[in-house]
Protein backbone atom coordinates (compact mmCIF):
# COMPACT_ATOMS: atom_id res chain seq x y z
CA UNK A 1 0.00 0.00 0.00
CA UNK A 2 1.38 3.40 -0.92
CA UNK A 3 1.33 6.48 1.24
CA UNK A 4 1.41 8.99 -1.60
CA UNK A 5 -0.98 11.88 -1.25
CA UNK A 6 -3.23 12.85 -4.14
CA UNK A 7 -5.19 15.97 -4.92
CA UNK A 8 -8.95 16.03 -5.09
CA UNK A 9 -10.01 16.13 -8.76
CA UNK A 10 -12.67 18.72 -7.88
CA UNK A 11 -9.99 21.04 -6.48
CA UNK A 12 -7.92 20.63 -9.66
CA UNK A 13 -10.99 21.42 -11.77
CA UNK A 14 -11.62 24.58 -9.73
CA UNK A 15 -8.03 25.72 -10.33
CA UNK A 16 -8.18 24.97 -14.05
CA UNK A 17 -11.49 26.79 -14.41
CA UNK A 18 -10.09 29.80 -12.54
CA UNK A 19 -7.00 29.84 -14.79
CA UNK A 20 -9.16 29.79 -17.92
CA UNK A 21 -10.95 32.93 -16.71
CA UNK A 22 -7.71 34.93 -16.54
CA UNK A 23 -7.19 37.34 -19.44
CA UNK A 24 -3.86 35.96 -20.70
CA UNK A 25 -1.11 36.94 -21.24
CA UNK A 26 -0.20 37.96 -17.71
CA UNK A 27 3.09 38.95 -16.12
CA UNK A 28 4.78 36.67 -13.62
CA UNK A 29 4.07 38.98 -10.63
CA UNK A 30 0.38 39.27 -11.63
CA UNK A 31 0.13 35.50 -12.03
CA UNK A 32 1.71 34.87 -8.64
CA UNK A 33 -0.71 37.31 -7.00
CA UNK A 34 -3.62 35.59 -8.74
CA UNK A 35 -2.44 32.17 -7.51
CA UNK A 36 -2.03 33.53 -3.98
CA UNK A 37 -5.69 34.52 -4.24
CA UNK A 38 -6.46 30.83 -4.87
CA UNK A 39 -4.67 29.93 -1.63
CA UNK A 40 -1.26 29.12 -3.11
CA UNK A 41 1.91 30.30 -1.40
CA UNK A 42 5.56 30.80 -2.21
CA UNK A 43 7.99 28.38 -0.60
CA UNK A 44 10.35 29.49 2.15
CA UNK A 45 12.88 30.64 -0.47
CA UNK A 46 10.28 32.73 -2.27
CA UNK A 47 10.97 30.89 -5.51
CA UNK A 48 8.59 27.95 -5.96
CA UNK A 49 4.81 28.03 -5.77
CA UNK A 50 3.07 25.59 -3.43
CA UNK A 51 -0.53 24.86 -4.32
CA UNK A 52 -3.30 24.26 -1.82
CA UNK A 53 -3.85 20.72 -3.12
CA UNK A 54 -2.12 19.00 -0.18
CA UNK A 55 0.59 17.19 -2.13
CA UNK A 56 4.40 17.52 -2.16
CA UNK A 57 5.83 20.96 -1.51
CA UNK A 58 7.07 22.62 -4.65
CA UNK A 59 4.27 20.98 -6.59
CA UNK A 60 3.41 24.00 -8.74
CA UNK A 61 5.33 25.92 -11.36
CA UNK A 62 4.95 29.27 -13.08
CA UNK A 63 7.10 29.54 -16.21
CA UNK A 64 7.79 32.97 -17.68
CA UNK A 65 9.81 34.34 -20.56
CA UNK A 66 12.62 36.83 -19.98
CA UNK A 67 10.07 39.49 -20.87
CA UNK A 68 8.11 38.44 -17.79
CA UNK A 69 5.15 37.04 -19.74
CA UNK A 70 3.89 33.77 -18.26
CA UNK A 71 3.88 30.88 -20.70
CA UNK A 72 2.72 28.08 -18.40
CA UNK A 73 1.22 27.35 -15.00
CA UNK A 74 1.41 23.73 -13.94
CA UNK A 75 0.76 21.77 -10.79
CA UNK A 76 1.11 18.20 -9.59
CA UNK A 77 -1.89 16.17 -8.51
CA UNK A 78 0.09 13.63 -6.49
CA UNK A 79 3.22 13.48 -4.37
CA UNK A 80 6.58 13.33 -6.06
CA UNK A 81 8.10 10.00 -5.15
CA UNK A 82 11.51 8.39 -5.06
CA UNK A 83 12.85 6.37 -7.96
CA UNK A 84 12.32 3.06 -6.18
CA UNK A 85 9.24 0.83 -6.40
CA UNK A 86 8.97 1.38 -10.16
CA UNK A 87 6.16 -1.12 -10.72
CA UNK A 88 4.04 0.16 -7.82
CA UNK A 89 4.64 3.72 -8.93
CA UNK A 90 3.66 2.92 -12.52
CA UNK A 91 0.40 1.30 -11.40
CA UNK A 92 -0.35 4.20 -9.06
CA UNK A 93 0.25 6.86 -11.72
CA UNK A 94 -1.78 4.94 -14.31
CA UNK A 95 -4.72 4.60 -11.93
CA UNK A 96 -4.51 8.25 -10.89
CA UNK A 97 -4.35 9.38 -14.53
CA UNK A 98 -7.45 7.31 -15.34
CA UNK A 99 -9.31 8.83 -12.37
CA UNK A 100 -8.47 12.41 -13.34
CA UNK A 101 -9.04 11.83 -17.06
CA UNK A 102 -12.50 10.39 -16.40
CA UNK A 103 -13.46 13.30 -14.15
CA UNK A 104 -12.06 15.90 -16.57
CA UNK A 105 -14.01 14.28 -19.41
CA UNK A 106 -17.19 14.56 -17.36
CA UNK A 107 -16.44 18.23 -16.77
CA UNK A 108 -15.30 19.33 -20.22
CA UNK A 109 -16.24 16.51 -22.59
CA UNK A 110 -14.14 14.40 -24.88
CA UNK A 111 -10.84 15.99 -25.91
CA UNK A 112 -10.61 17.13 -29.51
CA UNK A 113 -7.31 16.76 -31.27
CA UNK A 114 -6.71 17.82 -34.84
CA UNK A 115 -6.00 14.73 -36.87
CA UNK A 116 -4.09 14.40 -40.09
CA UNK A 117 -6.16 13.52 -43.14
CA UNK A 118 -6.53 9.80 -43.66
CA UNK A 119 -6.00 8.09 -46.98
CA UNK A 120 -9.76 7.96 -47.53
CA UNK A 121 -10.28 11.69 -46.95
CA UNK A 122 -7.09 13.04 -48.50
CA UNK A 123 -7.58 14.71 -51.85
CA UNK A 124 -4.93 15.52 -54.38
CA UNK A 125 -4.95 18.60 -56.58
CA UNK A 126 -7.04 18.11 -59.69
CA UNK A 127 -4.25 19.36 -61.91
CA UNK A 128 -1.67 16.92 -60.57
CA UNK A 129 -1.44 14.90 -63.82
CA UNK A 130 -2.02 17.70 -66.28
CA UNK A 131 0.81 19.10 -68.41
CA UNK A 132 2.59 22.02 -66.78
CA UNK A 133 3.41 25.29 -68.60
CA UNK A 134 5.24 28.34 -67.34
CA UNK A 135 3.76 31.80 -67.59
CA UNK A 136 5.83 34.90 -68.27
CA UNK A 137 6.78 35.09 -64.56
CA UNK A 138 7.98 31.48 -64.46
CA UNK A 139 5.00 30.30 -62.42
CA UNK A 140 3.48 26.94 -63.16
CA UNK A 141 0.10 26.84 -64.85
CA UNK A 142 -1.97 24.10 -66.37
CA UNK A 143 -3.69 23.91 -69.67
CA UNK A 144 -7.02 24.34 -67.90
CA UNK A 145 -5.90 27.52 -66.13
CA UNK A 146 -6.17 29.48 -69.36
CA UNK A 147 -8.87 28.78 -71.98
Amino acid sequence: MNTWRTADPEAAISIINALTEVPWPQTEPATIEFLKGLGWTLDENGVTMVSNLGVSPGDAMVVALKSGEVTRVSFDVCDIFQADEAETKADFVQDLFAEFAARFRQEWGKPHYPSPPSASTHTTPTNQHQPQHRDEHGLGTTETDHP
